[in-house]
């Protein structure tokens, strides 16, 4: 039995460093070298692609005029151009009103408030958020977390 034990324990600390070094990956920025005030287009180095953390959206679901639970949903974008990365550290801020405003409307709809979230739907609808935004395809979004709290 201590074998099964130490193998559980080995996979779940692979898989929480796996989420800490997802969650704490951010997108990465083209900075000057050289001197800032002497530096050029040339100077300038690429953007690199990379990952960028949406703050957690607590989405309220209503039933009957009442609020009737909480949607919580965590994302993380996947930029795979420089240009993307650009593109969305631009609209970070418009990105996140969008989210928060299709998962509302989303969720009153068809979001019951008694059944697990539907994590197809929301990916879904925030991929096209992503698209309509960013007016770009290569942003992948990631679904990190999607949670349906009932009130009691």
């Amino acid at each position: 039995m201590p074998g099964k034990f130490t193998i559980r324990r080995s996979v779940a600390v692979s898989f929480a460093a796996a989420l800490l070094l997802a969650s704490g990956l951010s997108a990465v920025k083209a900075e000057p070298s050289g001197h800032a005030g002497n530096a050029t287009v040339k100077d300038m180095m690429p953007v690199e692609p990379g990952f960028l953390s949406i703050p957690a959206m607590n989405i309220p679901v209503f039933r009957n005029h009442q609020k009737a639970g909480s949607l919580l949903v965590v994302v993380i974008l996947d930029m795979t151009s420089g240009d993307a990365v650009q593109k969305v550290e631009a609209n970070q801020l418009q990105l996140a009103s969008r989210y928060a405003e299709a998962l509302t409307r989303w969720a009153s709809v068809f979001q019951s408030p008694s059944a697990p979230a539907n994590v197809f739907a929301i990916k879904n609808r925030l991929q096209e958020v992503t698209n309509e935004v960013t007016g770009r395809t290569d942003v992948t979004v990631l679904l990190q977390k999607a949670t349906m709290m009932r009130n009691s």
